[in-house]
């Protein structure tokens, strides 16, 4: 919730943890980002092997050097990106933003500002800092293992073209400045060695670049348009990543990176997870915080997505539960996380092929919110729910609900169950079951099965599904890739249960009426 303050921010590991030892922990909270426009910020930080596998191409949208990442996801699905929930811990100071804001109403100065931010980035930096060979203590490697950060920058120092290359009208001078204070914002951000390529496409610009800058590598690249500079950039790195080069930044060339200390960026990536920063920027629109004295605004921000913490360390085996602080509401044993590097109880798919299930278990608002107006096979009847409301709806598999049994379970508590019936389509049941939905007052959850299926811990079903999560049924006899194994782990950590009696506001809409909830829940999220 939004209105916990950010000191009670954490779980509880039971409540005999000592609160120092969870500042130990580094888990760090985020939000999922409902789409690309969400997920934007102008720079991201993204695993080697994610990188790899997106394709940049030519585009006059700037904008594509982050849309491209969180659009190609395998099969049509996007990635999962990750901001973090206070906006504080994982941040960029958009420096061009104040530029046209002193433009569109002639108050401020861009000189005087540009100068303090670089000042405060490159001030109480050393000419060793994160030039250090060693990891960010406590956290994993990727695969591959190595450990260094490779920072992309694309640089235009003219003026913009007609069609597509920024909009600042900043000064030669003034965009060297911007650049110094973005090149320290990195340096002084990524703990460990990280090194810096700014990209360039003219001959003015590589002798501006080559020679303020001793420390970092310039590249040279052959572009149609100056729009094209970062597409042809992340190309040029894509080919030339060092062996040891196992994380991959971009960001534009205006923006200081800011990051907190107890947050471990590493943790949360993986082949088809990527972190951005919040984009903010200090005008006079309604501040969400203060820095060094300004005040900052979010530009995109990812507040409506999927709750989700992320750490390298996991919680002691002894949790028997997990709850909100100053919340009072604890989780029943059985739906407690477990944090213990055994066996994920939940994992995520991601390609379509993976997803296809004869049953899947979704909170009632899932199936209120999805589109059964076509269809005529089952598969594409569980692509209605998938596309439900976002392309980020995630589709879980779990050992606590597979495919065979004697029947399909009727007595359900809160659950709507659905059986195929001869003669009838898949989709024609769901519509059904919609118009019923909004009726049951009592009935918070849908089961739909082609077959019998065993549900071995609805408890544990209940607490994991959410508007964008829901769970399709296991087959043991699937040879599809998603497996515990390889793909991401999800367990359920705080419950907006509406058994509770409507604690929360979302759950006393649901009382009233659950069409109108969008229910969110919490998760560690753990990336492969």
């Amino acid at each position: 919730p939004n209105d916990v303050p950010e000191s009670e921010r954490m779980l509880l590991f039971p409540e005999t943890t000592r609160m120092s030892a969870l500042e130990d922990m580094m888990m760090t909270w985020w939000r999922v980002c409902l789409g690309p426009s969400n997920a934007y910020a102008g720079a991201w930080l993204a695993r080697r092997d994610l990188v790899m596998q997106t394709v940049f191409g030519d585009k006059l949208g700037m904008e594509y050097h982050d849309f491209y990442l969180f659009n190609q996801g395998g099969n049509g699905r996007p990635r999962v990106a990750l901001k973090t929930e206070v906006a504080t811990d994982f941040w960029v100071d958009h420096l061009s933003e104040y530029e046209h804001y002193v433009r569109r109403t002639g108050r401020g100065d861009v000189e005087a500002r540009t100068r303090d931010v670089e000042d405060e980035a490159c001030g109480g930096l050393s000419s060793s800092s994160s030039l250090s060979e060693e990891d960010e203590e406590g956290e994993r490697r990727p695969p591959g293992g190595g450990h260094v950060v490779r920072a992309v920058v694309p640089f235009w120092g003219g003026p913009p073209e007609t069609k597509g290359n920024a909009h600042s009208l900043a000064t030669r001078a003034l965009k060297l400045r911007q650049l110094n204070a973005t090149i320290c914002g990195i340096f002084g951000a990524f703990r460990g060695t990280t090194r810096v390529t700014v990209g360039v496409a003219t001959d003015d610009d590589r002798r501006d670049v080559a020679g303020r800058f001793p420390r970092v590598s310039v590249r040279s690249l052959d572009v149609e348009r100056g729009a094209y500079l970062s597409f042809a950039l992340l190309r040029d790195a894509q080919s030339r990543l060092a062996d040891d080069e196992a994380y991959v930044y971009f960001t534009e060339a205006d923006q200081v990176v800011h990051r907190s200390p107890k947050v471990h960026l590493r943790a949360a990536l993986g082949q088809h997870v990527y972190a951005a920063p919040n984009r903010c920027q200090s005008t006079n629109l309604k501040a969400a915080f203060s820095f060094n004295g300004r005040p900052y605004h979010l530009s995109q921000d990812c507040r409506n997505g999927q709750r989700v913490v992320t750490g390298d360390t996991v919680v002691p085996s002894t949790a028997d539960h997990a709850r909100w602080r100053g919340k009072g509401k604890s989780a029943p044993a059985s739906t407690a996380p477990r944090l213990t590097g055994g066996p994920p109880r939940f994992w995520r798919c991601w390609d379509a092929e993976e997803k296809r299930a004869s049953a899947f278990f979704a909170h009632a608002s899932t199936v209120l919110k999805s589109d059964f107006s076509s269809s005529a096979t089952p598969e594409t009847a569980l692509a209605k729910v998938k596309f439900a409301r976002t392309w980020t709806t995630w589709t879980l598999r779990s050992a606590a609900f597979r495919l065979g049994g004697a029947a399909v379970p009727r007595n359900l508590s809160r659950t709507l169950v659905l059986e195929r019936e001869a003669g009838m389509e898949d989709v024609a049941i769901l519509r059904a079951a919609q118009e019923r939905l909004l009726h049951l007052r009592d009935v918070s959850y849908v089961l739909f099965a082609a077959e019998p299926v065993t549900i071995t811990d609805l408890a544990l079903l209940q607490a994991v599904v959410a508007t964008n999560v829901f769970v399709v049924a296991h087959d043991d006899r699937d040879t599809s890739p998603c497996r515990p194994e390889t793909r991401d782990w999800i367990e359920p950590l705080l419950l907006d249960d509406d058994e509770t009696g409507g604690n929360h506001k979302e759950g006393q809409r649901q009382q009233k009426d659950h069409s109108g909830l969008i229910r969110r829940a919490a998760y560690h999220l753990v990336p492969r």
